[in-house]
């Protein structure tokens, strides 16, 4: 790094503009620059931490919902069972017979 240069990116900055690009050169110092008010930069936060806080409201959800179902379902299943053991049995063995045959197959 030079003396003249102040950022490390000060030299990658180009000092003619590229075709159809602005007529102006790259400002060297951007902390002082208008272009890049902290209101914006604040305002960008903000919506960003907006988004994320609704994702994360929406994944919550989503997963109770799923928690609920989930427990539902298996209540039913053991209601069924408890209900028509011999079938439940029936049923079980067929899936294991069905699963055992395609997997001695391969």
């Amino acid at each position: 790094m030079s003396a003249t240069t102040k950022y490390p990116s000060d030299s990658l900055r180009a000092e003619k503009p590229m075709s159809g690009g602005p007529s102006h050169a790259w400002p060297r110092d951007t902390a002082h620059d208008a272009s890049a008010p902290d209101s914006t930069i604040q305002a960008a936060s903000d919506a960003l931490k907006d988004m994320g806080r609704k994702a994360s409201e929406a994944i919550n959800e989503f997963a109770d919902n799923a928690t609920a179902t989930t427990e539902r379902m298996r209540e039913e299943v053991s209601r069924r069972v408890e209900e028509q053991p011999v079938t439940s049995l029936l049923i079980a063995a067929s899936v294991g017979l069905i699963l055992g045959i395609l997997l001695v197959k391969r």
